[in-house]
């Protein structure tokens, strides 16, 4: 274990995503003793792993399910779309966008939902 990881992480919390399982172990050996979880490349796996891991590690005691939170990124997703085409940006512009600019638009989003 590197010597970061083994001075901080009883004080930190990580979670590593991958397509397959063990894919990262290949890439990152300093990770050895951490738990990853895998996706299987699915985003709906992906964020029912990301769900399921905040409720174990921040102890939370209520949280919305993943079906739930994955209906409202797509809400989110068409919502995004549909205004910044309608603002002139193309898909290439919108694969593009600086993530500056796109938690903006998360954040406004979220106000008004």
């Amino acid at each position: 274990m590197s010597t970061y990881l083994s001075r901080t992480s009883k004080k930190k919390r990580f979670l590593v995503l991958a397509t397959t399982p063990h894919d990262y172990k290949e890439a990152l050996s300093d990770l050895a003793g951490i738990d990853g979880k895998s996706h299987g490349n699915n985003p709906k796996k992906a964020v029912l792993a990301v769900r399921n891991w905040f409720v174990d590690t921040v102890h939370l005691e209520t949280a919305p399910g993943a079906s739930a939170i994955w209906d409202k990124f797509i809400d989110f997703h068409v919502d995004f779309c549909a205004q910044r085409k309608t603002d002139g940006f193309s898909e290439l512009d919108l694969r593009m966008m600086p993530i500056r600019e796109y938690i903006a638009f998360i954040r406004l989003w979220l106000k008004s939902h």
